[in-house]
């Protein structure tokens, strides 16, 4: 089987398990639409002001719960099923692009969900920008979903530390946050976001190698 088609097997398989447990769709999905949509209550502020730091809430938003999503989804394989893995996929290369593009799909479907309540709330897009905000999201998506991923196998391989994942996951995720969120703001003020996207796009590069490398070591620690 070839390198591809093991990914796609291994992130079919992670979405279909997503789909059989729902906590996207019945946990993650509610309360992140409730945080979003008290963010403008809290902030007791005006529209205009709204419209500068909204996307940034959203983001930060799409972070907590998205990053709940694609962590639990790796930390929760348990160590006879990733023997298993290991053995039918042989390259865990594969693996981790696999359980990343599963991670990718659940958190571009919560961005999707929580796109409508953002725009409304904070700051309307007209729809010749929807095709860059969507190419912003699934930047952000992937490297969520490898952040994730990587987190994940972590806390698999070092069981006694399990407190390292949030900080791992929040020190890595912060220049995605920004490129986002920067991206986000020029794209509503109608200013390049050639800049913020690039830097998106680099850092999923860097994740990509970073993830591709590591994963053998990751799963003989595991």
């Amino acid at each position: 089987m070839s390198f591809w088609r093991q990914a796609m097997a291994i992130a079919r398989r992670g979405l279909l398990a997503e789909g059989r447990s729902g906590d996207l769709l019945w946990v993650v999905l509610p309360y992140g639409a409730l945080a979003v949509f008290l963010s403008p209550v809290a902030l007791d502020t005006t529209r205009s002001v709204l419209a500068e730091v909204g996307f940034g809430i959203a983001w930060i938003v799409v972070l907590l719960f998205g990053m709940f999503v694609t962590f639990r989804r790796s930390a929760s394989v348990s160590p006879a099923e990733a023997d298993m893995v290991s053995l039918l996929v042989g390259d865990p290369a594969s693996v981790f692009v696999g359980r990343a593009l599963a991670s990718s799909v659940l958190l571009i479907g919560f961005e999707l969900a929580m796109a409508p309540l953002v725009l409304v709330l904070f700051a309307p897009i007209g729809p010749s920008s929807w095709w860059a905000l969507a190419g912003i999201g699934a930047l952000a998506a992937l490297g969520l979903g490898m952040i994730g991923t990587v987190a994940g196998s972590l806390v698999g391989g070092l069981g006694s530390a399990p407190a390292l994942a949030p900080l791992l996951t929040a020190s890595l995720s912060f220049p995605l946050l920004v490129g986002a969120s920067v991206a986000t703001h020029r794209l509503v003020e109608g200013d390049g976001i050639l800049a913020p996207v690039a830097l998106l796009g680099l850092v999923n590069v860097a994740l990509t190698v970073a993830g591709v490398l590591s994963s053998r070591p990751l799963e003989e620690s595991a």
